[in-house]
């Protein structure tokens, strides 16, 4: 009779950390940046000034095996204009405003 084998769940925060592929804090300000220059842009105003008010990691379903991807929600102020916009960033590829708060 064959042993018996124990499969166990990995976490995917356990292979990132043990894989080498942590998320530095330098990376997490990079992306920040990037957000916060992608919800500027959106304002549509070269003065304006944006303020992370949130990071959320979303969720990764089960058929994604892309990188993580971090929502951000960036308040942004300049021109007369006061708007809130959400910003997703996955690690290689640009930022893109998911959408904003103007009326």
């Amino acid at each position: 009779m064959p042993p018996k084998r124990r499969v166990g769940a990995v976490s995917s925060a356990g292979l990132l950390s043990d894989g080498g592929c942590s998320i530095t804090s330098e990376h997490r300000e990079l992306v920040s940046d990037q957000a916060i220059d992608a919800a500027k842009a959106r304002a549509n105003c070269s003065e304006a000034k944006g303020t992370v008010l949130g990071r959320t990691a979303l969720p990764m379903p089960a058929s994604y095996a892309g990188p993580e991807r971090i929502q951000y929600t960036i308040g942004v102020e300049g021109c007369g204009k006061s708007m809130n916009v959400v910003v997703v960033c996955a690690a290689g590829t640009p930022c893109f405003v998911a959408g904003t708060d103007r009326k």
